[in-house]
């Protein structure tokens, strides 16, 4: 049961919760977020650009066996700007730093830097690292929209998409800062759900799964050659020990 002081602050909290609710209620109806074109922005419409700045990732990528986070950390920054010759926006600084485990990374558009959480960069597996980087670089792309949208790059921006994004900027539902609180979860699956947030998730999942399938198809086609090499070495030492042996 919760006590009577407690009242006024539930009330303000489920409050704040509708409102967020709603903003991000107007947002999905100004750009359906689940069309399935939806993250299709008008920076991909060159399959084949798209296409070369996947697979000069993956061989990007394909570095990150060194153990060396600051090589790491340069990596990601090399697939940001394979991703600007696609989606045109720069790719911000990256600052890596250590940051709380539930916090992995944070766009600052105002300082046009990106936090980034550096326990990521000692992780053998980049998965985590590149969605994280490749999430905060859609939300570069986003600010970078909505800035077109109000300039002289008027005419090349989608305004249904720049106009949702900024209608979403203005009205960003924060996630809980205590995951305990009554409504935590509501709040939290409403900042996961919001414009911004799932477009970026989105773009993060599916470039990175293309990237990394893209590496993996870098290590198989290795292991073949390496096959064949082997292969045609036993069959050179099978034919000399058989010319050797008939010399005898």
């Amino acid at each position: 049961m919760f006590r009577e002081n407690d009242q006024p602050e539930i009330a303000d909290a489920q409050q704040i919760e509708q409102q967020v609710l709603d903003s991000n209620a107007v947002a999905r109806r100004r750009l359906i977020e689940y069309r399935e074109d939806s993250q299709n922005c008008e920076h991909m419409d060159d399959a084949e650009a798209e296409a070369a700045a996947v697979d000069r990732s993956a061989r990007i990528m394909d570095q990150w066996e060194t153990k060396d986070p600051v090589v790491r950390e340069k990596l990601l920054e090399r697939v940001g700007r394979e991703m600007m010759t696609v989606h045109e926006a720069p790719p911000a600084p990256l600052n890596s730093k250590e940051m709380a485990p539930n916090e992995l990374g944070a766009h600052i558009d105002r300082d046009f830097q990106t936090d980034f959480n550096k326990g990521q960069l000692r992780e053998d597996d980049p998965r985590d690292a590149l969605e994280t980087y490749l999430h905060e670089y859609r939300h570069v792309e986003q600010h970078y929209e909505i800035q077109k949208s109000h300039g002289f790059g008027r005419q090349s921006v989608d305004p249904e998409r720049a106009s949702a994004l900024e209608y979403n900027r203005d009205h960003y539902i924060e996630p809980p800062e205590d995951y305990t609180e009554p409504g935590a979860d509501r709040l939290q699956a409403a900042y996961e759900g919001q414009l911004v947030e799932a477009d970026a998730n989105r773009f993060a999942s599916t470039t990175a799964n293309n990237i990394l399938e893209g590496r993996r198809g870098l290590h198989d086609m290795d292991l073949k050659e390496s096959l064949v090499t082997s292969d045609g070495d036993a069959t050179a030492r099978h034919r000399l020990t058989a010319e050797r042996g008939g010399r005898q």
